[in-house]
């Protein structure tokens, strides 16, 4: 049994596929990126679209096209904030590597530790900058790195341990 407001989902999925397909490729056309990415976003808006709907908020069709634009929006805010803030997300990848002669002992540093006090040791430019724009103190490194790190998907509680298991090894 499926509780519906407008009827089964998939009959209204089936009436506004049109409008979904229409504002991921619009997203698309503007801003870039892959169309499926864009029309896979389209249809978990509509999904919260559909369960969010309320009949005295006016159409369903109307309902959809302004949650549709509103949260493609925000995921072109997202992707443009990572990218302004963290243009090169991808140099852990493309560091060079560094003679750790003096660094022996953190061998026993998981491989996350590991990246970190590479990513320390080798700075990039962009987080050089933006550690001098906040004062260069050691706080401001904490910060700055911990904010590239969340920018690459990494959760708090995650960053916090491996900081902690860097201290320790220290």
């Amino acid at each position: 049994m499926t509780t519906t407001r407008e009827g089964p989902i998939t009959t209204t999925y089936n009436e506004m596929a049109d409008v979904v397909k229409f504002e991921a490729f619009r997203f698309f056309r503007l801003y870039g990126g892959e169309f499926d990415e864009w029309f896979a976003q389209a249809n978990e808006v509509f999904v919260d679209a559909f369960w969010s709907y309320d009949r005295e908020e006016g159409s369903f069709g109307n309902w959809l096209r302004r949650n549709l634009r509103w949260k493609l929006m925000d995921v072109v805010q997202f992707i443009a904030y990572r990218h302004k803030r963290f243009p090169y997300v991808e140099l852990l990848d493309e560091m060079a590597t560094i003679d750790n002669e003096p660094l022996r002992h953190l061998d026993s540093l998981t491989e996350d530790a590991q990246l970190v006090v590479q990513l320390v040791l080798d700075l990039p430019r962009t987080l050089a900058i933006e550690i001098d724009d906040r004062g260069g103190k050691p706080r401001n490194w904490r910060s700055v790195l911990r904010q590239y790190l969340l920018g690459m998907g990494w959760e708090r509680d995650y960053i916090d341990e491996i900081f902690a298991e860097i201290k320790h090894a220290l």
